[in-house]
């Protein structure tokens, strides 16, 4: 009888065991996609901020362009700019020469 007994109770002990391992496994199996899932998140964002950091770059780099385009509109230079392009004046001691033949 205490032979009927052990083989089963290690037949038990195996199919346990099994069991066991199996739930070892895809609890790990489970484990590693959800990882590998953040981590290609994690390189989606970080390509991201990349790409948020150029546009970053690039506004700023712009706005100092305006600012320094507005300053100069505010200087006298810039009104005698464009009053010589837009109306085609000049200072008192200036001459306009122009070309008779036509530009292609």
């Amino acid at each position: 009888m205490k032979k009927k007994k052990m083989k089963r109770s290690s037949k038990q002990n195996k199919l346990q065991t099994r069991i066991v391992v199996t739930i070892v496994l895809v609890v790990f199996i489970a484990i590693g996609v959800n990882t590998y899932s953040t981590y290609l998140k994690y390189q989606d964002m970080k390509a991201q901020e990349a790409e948020l950091d150029l546009a970053i770059a690039e506004a700023e780099a712009e706005k100092a362009a305006l600012l320094a385009k507005e300053e100069y509109m505010k200087t006298d230079d810039f009104v005698k700019d464009m009053a010589r392009e837009e109306f085609g004046m000049v200072e008192p001691d200036e001459y306009i020469l122009k070309s008779n033949t036509e530009d292609n």
